[in-house]
């Protein structure tokens, strides 16, 4: 059985809360929507103003108890109130993020916002309007990927600072150019203690040597001392925070994801769940010199999958164009947005939300 809420803006992407109360999407508009999954309505909306290039939203989050949500554009996070319905805060990231919209996210069953901002990182404590500030590393920068365990005792924070990148302070005076060689801050996380705001460990991220910079866009705490983190054109990788070391890796051009859009991941459920997308090319273009140029891949080829990590198998994949899904582990509901052509080639868009049932995951296993 599917649900389907008609919709309206340029969506992008897509969220369940963790009880799937409700669903936020953030658009390329600057559009920011919460959804109620029990009523099947639009709840609230918002919406910022801007130059069209620059208002388009990636990153967005809701707190645990549903009280707040927020998302990033145009160099800034709001903060929305939910039962208000109102933006009731928002925050400037520093120039050195180099960014239209950033990585954030909301602490584990607490009402605080970690930001990060050039050369530090912000813990916003939303309920007394307290901002405290943890110095990083020279040469951070440009966030990646930040994470907070479950117990909030623990952070990790990773830049996308190469060795050839641009670098600015935060007020954003350039400090060194692409053409001068500096120290590579993309190959590591740093781990910090959230009570002292001291760094615990450094966890070094082997890549190739060819690799300019080490861009991973995902990472998340499966318990307290265990850090997942997505490692571009390899995998995902779970290494232990207080010893640094490499537990194991789940490699996916050696299962067959070699074409998967794993940029966009989502992690699920303490690590158990993957969300990606995986494209099969059936065109190959080469350049002069006999190199492989680019890929063309029909609609009908890309597809979203659902991979339990613990059984090591597909439970669940959907053909889909461009547009984001989201999953919800507990009540195994599946979303995605997507649209419809109508009488007179009137496009109409929807926000779907269907239910995997055990014989469905059953039957895909066997194809």
């Amino acid at each position: 059985m599917m649900t389907k809420i008609k919709i309206t803006g340029s969506n992008n992407v897509i969220d369940f809360s963790a009880d799937a109360k409700y669903i936020i999407t953030g658009g390329y508009d600057g559009s920011f929507k919460v959804f109620d999954t029990a009523k099947n309505k639009l709840y609230c909306k918002t919406k910022v103003k801007g130059p069209s290039n620059d208002i388009i939203i990636h990153y967005q989050d809701i707190s645990a108890d549903n009280k707040y949500a927020a998302f990033s554009t145009l160099g800034k996070v709001f903060l929305m109130d939910i039962s208000k319905k109102e933006i009731i805060w928002e925050y400037e990231f520093s120039i050195a993020e180099r960014v239209l919209t950033n990585t954030f996210c909301f602490f584990n069953q607490c009402a605080q916002l970690l930001i990060p901002d050039g050369s530090r990182l912000l813990i916003y404590d939303i309920e007394n309007e307290i901002k405290r500030y943890i110095a990083l590393p020279e040469g951070a920068g440009h966030a990646d990927c930040i994470a907070v365990n479950h117990g909030n005792t623990h952070l990790a924070y990773k830049s996308s600072n190469g060795s050839w990148d641009l670098r600015y302070d935060s007020n954003g005076k350039i400090v060194s150019y692409c053409d001068e060689y500096k120290e590579d801050m993309s190959d590591r996380i740093f781990i910090y203690n959230v009570a002292t705001g001291k760094c615990s460990k450094i966890i070094k991220i082997p890549y190739p040597k060819h690799r300019s910079a080490q861009i991973c866009k995902n990472m998340k705490f499966i318990d307290n001392e265990t850090l997942l983190i997505l490692r571009e054109n390899i995998g995902f990788s779970y290494f232990n925070i207080n010893s640094g070391k490499e537990i194991d890796t789940i490699n996916w051009n050696k299962k067959g994801f070699e074409y998967g859009d794993f940029e966009k991941a989502k992690i699920y459920e303490n690590g158990r769940f993957v969300l990606f997308r995986n494209e099969i090319p059936n065109k190959i273009e080469y350049d002069d010199d006999g190199n492989v140029a680019y890929y063309t891949t029909p609609y009908e080829l890309m597809e979203y999958i659902l991979y339990d990590t613990k059984e090591d198998k597909i439970i669940y994949r959907k053909k889909n164009r461009l547009e984001n899904t989201a999953f919800h582990p507990d009540t195994k509901q599946f979303a995605f947005l997507t649209h419809e052509i109508e009488e007179n080639n009137k496009y109409t868009k929807y926000l779907c939300i269907e239910t995997i049932t055990m014989k469905r995951e059953e039957l895909l296993n066997k194809t």
